[in-house]
């Protein structure tokens, strides 16, 4: 008899256990996934001098609200954005664009990024300033961003201003969406780069600039740079 009563007592506590787990695997949270912007020092870009004649420094990005935190933003229409909680930023997104930015621009350029480094006194310093004032993430379609930015080197020499518009394509996912912003910054690179070029060898300056104090606002270029509409493999 106390044989039976035992087994008897124990089926209940069986069952409690299975319920409990059940219950905190359907309370369990869903994965977080983490992106980047960042791309290896020297993916399709020329190699870094070692002793550059002149050098850069890209400030901080200001990203315009609701993209500037660490979770990803999407736009779902006109007048609607979801800001997701399981798809993130490995840093806020400033921050990833600073350092996607200068790794693209030196490795281009084949000079160093001295932002917060020391340097000697000797070289031209050419200080990149990045203003995204808008930037829109349409799933299965496209990426458009849209910043104002500027070169100036402090020596005296008038400083570049300038504004691209990209817009590249993005198939299905939010994997899809971030190689989209990859493709998008790649193509903001470029014109920086090219910006760079032109104030260094006192040339005149792109399409999409104009040299000079501030002043009136940039008109958009006619057309769009960046990565065509064609959708990801």
């Amino acid at each position: 008899m106390k044989a039976r009563s035992f087994g008897r007592l124990r089926m209940p506590a069986r069952i409690a256990t299975c319920v409990a787990l059940a219950v905190l695997s359907a309370c369990a949270s869903p994965p977080v996934h983490f992106h980047t912007l960042a791309v290896a020092d020297d993916a399709g870009a020329e190699a870094a001098a070692s002793h550059p004649a002149w050098l850069i420094d890209i400030q901080a990005v200001h990203v315009a609200a609701p993209a500037d935190g660490n979770r990803l933003v999407v736009q779902r229409g006109p007048d609607r954005t979801d800001i997701l909680e399981q798809e993130r930023w490995a840093a806020p997104l400033g921050d990833e664009m600073r350092g996607g930015l200068s790794t693209r621009v030196a490795s281009r350029l084949g000079t160093i990024d001295v932002h917060h480094v020391a340097h000697p006194d000797g070289a031209p310093v050419y200080r990149v300033a990045v203003d995204v004032q808008r930037i829109e993430s349409w799933p299965a379609s496209h990426v458009l961003l849209d910043a104002t930015w500027s070169v100036s080197s402090g020596s005296g020499q008038p400083a570049l201003t300038c504004r691209s518009i990209v817009r590249s394509g993005a198939s299905t996912g939010y994997e899809a969406l971030v190689k989209a912003q990859r493709r998008a910054l790649d193509a903001l690179a470029l014109g920086i780069a090219a910006g760079i070029r032109a104030a260094t060898a006192h040339a005149a300056p792109p399409a999409d600039c104009r040299s000079g104090a501030p002043g009136r606002p940039i008109a958009p270029p006619a057309v769009d740079r960046g990565a065509p509409d064609a959708l990801d493999d």
